[in-house]
């Protein structure tokens, strides 16, 4: 199923969100000690007379050092909210953060919760409410994205060991229950989003941080052999985050300086279906919005030839064509973070992430895809939420 066929389909979206076990003591809010899950299964049932499948997301682990470097929070614990296109909600806990949330395909109430500089990578059954698997590493660490082979037992997943200049991914398989290949890839630290091409014949992996000569790179993996078949360099500094599109092309979100001296920042690129890199920076993006910050979440509206990414540090997302590089518009939310497209996909929503002065719930900012233009707001009830990335799960499968 491509995108365009998958959005004739329908969806909850949920994002991870972590829930502070202690608070500041001027700051109120709702707060429960365990969530009730039969409001999740109550939900599911409810959206499948509607809906045909869920969006899900994954939150930053670091995202909880800002809060407690900020003295707003003490203890904190993971958790994932679903909400559907009638803003209808329900939350679960979950055992670990997650920066990225994939389906099972071939256990479709299972999800594998994905975190970032983290040893342990979880599958958590939503429906039964229980963990079926872990995958744990001695030395080396998670780095926040991974993906499932359909048809098979198998399981990618990017990883890194600290202070190494290489890069690698690890092999999980679910029915032998144990790491059956790790692949070392030689020139490329920061190895971070990894992604099954959607003719589901290779593993694309971003490696983001220059080293021993290479600039950032993008790479290609026969999901046969596992070997490294195709690769391009060029692409910008901490060039973390890509989609791949319909018609071949591969858009991408890099960036990631701490001033306004140190611009102009590649914003994003495109490496076209022939492999050629494109990078475009802000060199003539107009005041106030120069980019200081990393490109977070990207969603396409590939009938405008458009894509969308989110900025965290400027509080603005960022509208391009990706085929001039063209800066089409910004638009202010407050520290925008997840992007995901509507059940109809006729709506984009974008999740924020919640800084001083801490503020009850966790929004969402819902914008109309045709004129892009923010038509409403809404809060995620009894919770304070740091969105993350946002992904989508069949209800139906």
């Amino acid at each position: 199923m491509d995108r365009r066929e998958f959005l004739k389909g329908s969806f909850l979206t949920s994002m991870a969100l972590t829930i502070p076990g202690l608070a500041h003591a001027d700051i109120k809010f709702p707060l429960k000690s365990a969530y009730d899950h039969k409001e999740l299964l109550s939900l599911i049932e409810k959206s499948k007379k509607k809906y045909s499948s869920l969006t899900m997301t994954g939150v930053d682990p670091a995202v909880n050092f800002i809060y407690e470097r900020n003295g707003d929070v003490g203890a904190t614990r993971p958790g994932v909210v679903f909400f559907n296109d009638d803003q209808e909600q329900a939350i679960i806990d979950v055992p670990i953060f997650a920066h990225s949330i994939e389906q099972n395909p071939n256990h479709p109430n299972r999800i594998m919760l994905i975190p970032k500089r983290i040893s342990k990578c979880v599958e958590f059954d939503i429906i039964e409410n229980k963990v079926v698997s872990e995958i744990s590493l001695d030395q080396k660490k998670f780095y926040g994205h991974g993906c499932y082979i359909p048809g098979t037992d198998l399981f990618y997943a990017s990883t890194y060991l600290y202070g190494s200049s290489d890069a690698s991914m690890l092999i999980f398989d679910h029915k032998k229950n144990k790491i059956v290949k790790e692949i070392e890839i030689p020139g490329g630290a920061g190895s971070h989003q990894c992604t099954l091409s959607l003719d589901k014949k290779y593993i694309i992996i971003t490696f983001s941080e220059p080293t021993k000569g290479h600039t950032p790179s993008l790479a290609w993996f026969d999901i046969k052999t596992n070997e490294l078949v195709d690769r391009v360099y060029g692409l910008d500094a901490h060039s973390e985050h890509f989609l791949e599109l319909n018609d071949g092309n591969i858009v991408y979100t890099g960036g990631r300086v701490t001033n306004e001296k140190q611009l102009p920042p590649v914003v994003f690129g495109c490496v076209t279906k022939e492999k050629k890199v494109n990078n475009f920076s802000v060199a003539n993006m107009p005041k106030p919005t120069d980019f200081v910050g990393q490109g977070i979440a990207i969603v396409a509206l590939e009938h405008k030839k458009m894509f969308v990414v989110t900025n965290l540090t400027t509080s603005l997302i960022y509208f391009y064509n990706y085929e001039t590089g063209a800066l089409i518009k910004t638009m202010p939310i407050r520290k925008p973070r997840g992007i995901s497209l509507s059940n109809d996909g006729k709506k984009m929503y974008v999740t924020s992430l919640s800084f001083k002065p801490v503020k009850v719930g966790a929004e969402v900012t819902v914008i109309d895809v045709e004129t892009t233009n923010i038509i409403g707001t809404f809060m995620v009830k009894n919770s304070l939420a740091f969105s993350s990335h946002i992904s989508q799960f069949l209800l139906n499968s």
